[in-house]
């Protein structure tokens, strides 16, 4: 009865697992350190009782995951992966036995059990936007311009305008359009 329990409680808890693109090692993780570097450590190793625990919950996964994925200096250098804490280790062994045994083709697959950043941050702004949508209707406010657009994925001076300029756009042309707000 007691593993019962134990097993229930386990599996409400999540982790992560990492598949690092530059050498596809798969790893558990622990932590990001202060520079933005992962910290992980290999499923078959000691350190696995130090792996993040993390609330089932998808609202608290959602929370977490969006702010440890802004810490991280260069993450489109990882794939991470959510899974119980209670099959992480046995999942890990077997993501790396795939990893070494598929072509980079099949490797595509895996992207459809990724955590996506983008599916992350587009349910955290649903989310802000029915609080606040729940607050207008208690309050009777009127929504400003800040809360209903959603803040810009990229800043008007991160884009590459060579590259924009290849699909027959130029800034000017945009700044005309008033595209910029």
């Amino acid at each position: 009865m007691n593993n019962t329990i134990n097993s229930t409680s386990i599996s409400e808890v999540n982790t992560l697992l990492v598949l690092h693109h530059s050498n596809n090692s798969v790893g558990m993780v622990q932590n990001v350190n202060e520079n933005g570097h992962l910290i992980d450590v290999a499923p078959d190793s000691d350190g696995v009782d130090s792996m993040i625990r993390i609330d089932s919950s998808a609202e608290s996964f959602t929370e977490f995951y969006a702010d440890f994925y802004s810490q991280l200096k260069n993450p489109e250098v990882y794939s991470f992966f959510k899974v119980t804490e209670f099959e992480a280790v046995e999942t890990a062994l077997g993501l790396q036995d795939y990893i070494d045994s598929s072509s980079s083709i099949d490797r595509e697959d895996l992207k459809q059990y990724e955590v996506s950043i983008d599916t992350v941050e587009v349910l955290r702004n649903k989310k802000k936007m029915n609080s606040y949508s729940s607050n207008s209707i208690t309050y009777s406010k009127k929504p400003s311009a800040e809360v209903i657009n959603p803040r810009y994925r990229y800043q008007i001076e991160d884009v590459d305008w060579n590259a924009v300029a290849k699909i027959g756009l130029d800034r000017e042309m945009l700044e005309k359009c008033n595209v910029f707000g």
